[in-house]
């Protein structure tokens, strides 16, 4: 039996059916397949609002845990930039926050 939800038919999971997160983890795996020279992610670790930490997702917490295990020539880094895009922190060298003394250009390679 077919429903609608917001203008789309739904009907009930069968067995071989691929949920959201599998389709998400099979997409992640293949642009990791695909990469050929540099792989590049970003995510929001901040809370617009409330300015609470986000973690990434657990697909990007377990290839930095797999990637940690050996195949990089050293830990993987981690960059965080400022919220605003003109943060003074872009603008001088002193600065003390978490961004100093990392290279946020520099590609992570592999070993």
């Amino acid at each position: 039996m077919r429903e609608t939800v917001e203008g789309r038919s739904v009907r009930e999971r069968q067995i071989g059916d691929v949920s959201e997160p599998e389709r998400d983890r099979y997409m992640f795996l293949e642009t990791l397949v695909s990469t050929r020279e540099r792989l590049v992610m970003s995510y929001v670790c901040r809370d617009d609002r409330t300015d609470d930490e986000l973690k990434p997702s657990s697909v990007v917490q377990t290839l930095v845990e797999e990637l940690n295990k050996g195949y990089l020539k050293g830990p993987f880094q981690s960059v965080s930039h400022p919220f605003k895009n003109y943060s003074q922190h872009y603008f001088f060298s002193d600065s003390t926050d978490e961004m100093e003394g990392k290279n946020p250009g520099k590609p992570v390679q592999l070993g």
